[in-house]
């Protein structure tokens, strides 16, 4: 009973670690974060490269850090497919870490501003 009990709370550690930082991205059917929400996206640097949410819906797209623990983090848009560093959007302006993003994308991840 002992090991059962430690191997759930090791569990729930593991996993509120792993989501200790996270950005909230919301896409929106209009502009400026306006419209229809499409649903949500929760992550962080760890998921990496993710596709663009909603493709052929979501116009814009609202981002909200979860705090901050994440004041060393930002979500970066890419006009590829694979978050090519090359193709970030907005002439290399196209990171965020609060606000709204309307604009094209074809990709997203969260990046650590500390990495090499």
């Amino acid at each position: 009973m002992r090991f059962q009990a430690n191997s759930a709370f090791l569990a729930l550690t593991n996993f509120t670690l792993r989501f200790t930082y996270a950005f909230r991205l919301s896409p929106y059917a209009g502009g400026q974060c306006r419209g229809a929400a499409l649903g949500s996206w929760v992550g962080g640097p760890d998921q990496g490269c993710q596709e663009r949410l909603y493709p052929g819906n979501s116009a814009s797209v609202a981002i909200s850090s979860t705090g901050s623990i994440d004041d060393d983090f930002y979500t970066v848009f890419f006009s590829s497919d694979d978050c090519d560093p090359d193709t970030e959007v907005n002439d290399g302006q196209g990171h965020f870490d609060d606000g709204c993003f309307s604009g094209a994308y074809n990709s997203f991840a969260v990046w650590d501003v500390n990495a090499k």
